[in-house]
């Protein structure tokens, strides 16, 4: 689902239907080669189903407005919430993409996350803190 602002002139895309495409994916490959996903290698598999299916839904969306992602908290079960909460979210925000995090997609609150995200938006910074991220990810 895509959301537009016209008076902020913001774009924000939902990812939720992506997020579970994702984890089904994800969950099919560590089933078939038995790799437990509460292991560090079965979390970074998750981790980064979902961050390919988030970036090629942020370069795939066409809109004139600069754009930000958000995963509708609506839809998320609870037993999704630790995962969301605790390693995804961390993961994504070391990133260059916009993530506005988890709310709610008809919240009045989104369009004012969604310019405050665009607004502290460091990706040279951000760039970095990812190279360094994913090469102590590799390390270990």
């Amino acid at each position: 689902m895509i959301k537009i602002f016209p008076k902020a002139r913001i774009c924000a895309i939902d990812v939720y239907v992506d997020f579970v495409k994702a984890l089904n994916e994800a969950t099919k490959f560590i089933n078939l080669y038995n790799i437990s996903p509460s292991s560090a290698d079965g979390k970074r598999l998750l981790v980064s189903y979902c961050l390919k299916a988030f970036s090629e839904k942020f370069k795939n969306t066409q809109s004139n407005f600069p754009k930000v992602i958000f995963l509708n908290s609506t839809s998320v079960t609870p037993k999704l919430n630790y995962f969301v909460e605790q390693i995804l979210t961390p993961a994504i925000k070391k990133t260059t993409l916009p993530f506005c995090g988890k709310i709610n997609s008809s919240s009045p609150e989104l369009e004012n996350l969604a310019e405050h995200v665009l607004a502290n938006r460091q990706t040279y910074k951000k760039e970095e803190a990812f190279k360094k991220y994913i090469l102590r990810l590799n390390v270990r």
